[in-house]
């Protein structure tokens, strides 16, 4: 057996004894969970299989929009411009009628995404009327090209 397989089988039998489960197997809540610690490290971990997750997570994601910690909402956008277009729809109910919060950060989700949010845009025209939302709505709309 060669040193860097020694090693892989050392690692595969500490995570077997420790009960470390597969972080690919985990659902969506475990990593809902992790995304509000306030490890960093953690938290970048959550987004990174949040975004793995894909459209399962969205449902939960664009909850968080609406959270008091602004950490928790901003990371929860982070995941769902990385998601991308499977998001748009749940992002636009969101801004439809989502709480005042959640309604900003989908705004600016839907910019981030750009192009492939195109189907927002009836949307964040109608956002636009808010004052609250006029700024976030105008921005999204120039990112998405109209």
């Amino acid at each position: 057996m060669n040193p860097g397989s020694a090693w892989k089988l050392v690692a595969v039998i500490s995570l077997a004894l420790s009960g470390c489960a597969d972080p690919a197997k985990e659902p969506v809540s475990h990593w809902i969970t992790q995304l509000r610690e306030n490890d960093a490290d953690d938290r970048a971990e959550a987004r990174e299989w949040l975004a793995k997750k894909g459209k399962e997570a969205v449902p939960e994601l664009v909850k968080l929009l609406a959270d008091d910690d602004t950490v928790v909402a901003m990371s929860a956008s982070e995941v769902l411009v990385k998601i991308g277009r499977d998001a748009v729809p749940e992002l636009v109910g969101a801004l439809r009628a989502g709480a005042p919060k959640a309604r900003g950060w989908a705004a600016h989700s839907l910019g981030e995404i750009g192009k492939d949010a195109k189907e927002a845009v009836p949307a964040l025209q109608e956002a636009r009327k808010d004052p609250a939302l006029k700024t976030a709505a105008s921005e999204a709309l120039q990112k998405i090209g109209t």
